[in-house]
């Protein structure tokens, strides 16, 4: 078992080249938002941004492209041929990271573009909320998930995901498990997340406050861990440090701002200030 820390974090984080050009940091591809949910899209694309990635783009339904384009002027639009929900694929060749799930919903066109993004996606990939949902509704996609893929589910979610319930003793045990039969990287969500490895290693996160107990964090950090990988981590170390920096960051935040009134939003405007307490800059 290893706690994470700022020294530990540190060593993971590889300090930019100052010649490097935008290209060197990965294009992320986020596939997010529904109608009434484009929130969870923005959020997540700030988050891909704010974590270093060279470029964005996110895949969304097309009465999003107003609410995308104004918020986030950094980030390019893919735009679905369905109005309210995504219901296809853009071309995945050129992209080096994958996040899907904030506010998609859970309509029969996103089982069909979750499976066929499984089935066709040649990097691992960063599965959140929604999606995560429909995984526990419908198991045989697991068995098209990607090697090395990242989860991140609350309890809740989890126990939906393994299909039973669990007492506090059972947890970890049974993450293990879960993440080395299927080959995946399980983030459970919670004051501490838990993360562990498609080999069954086990890493114990400190930072995070119950502030972070409110709409929007996950999306954030799903933004993030897709944004480190776009940049060329691996999948173990994207889930390792934006989950430390995620929880870092909202830490900081309540510098200034108490738990009640944290919002997602003021995790990504902290993303910087963790780094640099972290020692990158």
């Amino acid at each position: 078992m290893k706690i994470l820390d700022d020294p530990f974090i540190h060593s993971l984080i590889k300090k930019r080249n100052p010649n490097s050009t935008k290209q060197e940091y990965g294009h992320a591809l986020l596939i997010a938002g529904s109608k009434g949910k484009m929130g969870a899209a923005v959020l997540a694309s700030k988050a891909i941004l704010y974590a270093g990635a060279g470029l964005l783009t996110t895949h969304i339904p097309s009465r999003g492209e107003s609410v995308l384009q104004l918020a986030i002027p950094e980030a390019m639009v893919s735009l679905d041929k369905s109005v309210d929900f995504v219901s296809e694929l853009p071309n995945l060749s050129h992209f080096s990271s994958i996040g899907i799930g904030p506010g998609i919903g859970q309509s029969e066109d996103n089982f069909g573009v979750i499976k066929a993004l499984f089935q066709s996606s040649l990097v691992p990939l960063v599965i959140d909320a929604d999606a995560i949902n429909m995984l526990s509704d419908q198991q045989e996609l697991l068995s098209w998930l990607p090697y090395d893929s990242i989860l991140t589910p609350h309890r809740g979610e989890f126990e939906r995901l393994i299909g039973k319930q669990l007492k506090e003793e059972e947890l970890i045990d049974m993450q293990q498990e879960w993440s080395i039969l299927h080959e995946a990287i399980l983030i459970r969500k919670s004051h501490h997340a838990v993360i562990t490895s498609a080999d069954g290693s086990l890493y114990i996160n400190t930072t995070g406050n119950p502030g972070l107990a409110k709409g929007g964090s996950g999306d954030v950090l799903t933004g993030m861990i897709t944004g480190f990988l776009a940049q060329g981590y691996s999948p173990i170390e994207s889930a390792l440090i934006a989950t430390y920096v995620h929880g870092k960051a909202a830490d900081i935040a309540l510098r200034k701002i108490n738990e009640n009134s944290l919002l997602a939003t003021d995790v990504i405007l902290h993303i910087s200030a963790a780094l640099n307490e972290i020692g990158i800059n």
